[in-house]
């Protein structure tokens, strides 16, 4: 019998013996998504003066603007249950090219801002 767990707790009706078999459901870096929401942060906290993007960016909070980036690409979530690493390096991939472009720089610059950022 397989068993999901929630928040560390067994979710099923049926008695357990105190064996579990426990399977990862994605193999995810976590290193790369906290690179992603630094890039985030990084764009929020740069972008320009009075920047609109059909709401006004001004002041964006990083929550904000992960939203609106998920929004433009199709993501439902990047959490590790639901993307798989394969998929997150391409959502990181085109958010980089996103954010670059809306703070106005090569996302080469981006990247090198990014090493003292994290």
């Amino acid at each position: 019998m397989i068993v999901e767990f929630r928040n560390g707790q067994p979710v099923t009706d049926k008695p357990l013996n105190g064996f579990y078999e426990l399977k990862k459901k994605q193999e995810r870096n976590g290193q790369h998504l906290k690179k992603y929401w630094s890039l985030i942060n990084f764009t929020a906290h740069h972008l320009p003066e009075g920047m609109t993007y059909t709401v006004d960016l001004s002041n964006c909070k990083p929550e904000l603007l992960h939203e609106i980036i998920k929004t433009i690409q199709g993501v439902e979530s990047v959490s590790f249950g639901k993307m798989s690493q394969e998929q997150f390096n391409e959502h990181y991939s085109d958010t980089l090219d996103h954010c670059s472009k809306l703070i106005g720089v090569a996302p080469e610059t981006v990247i090198n801002e990014l090493v003292g950022y994290m």
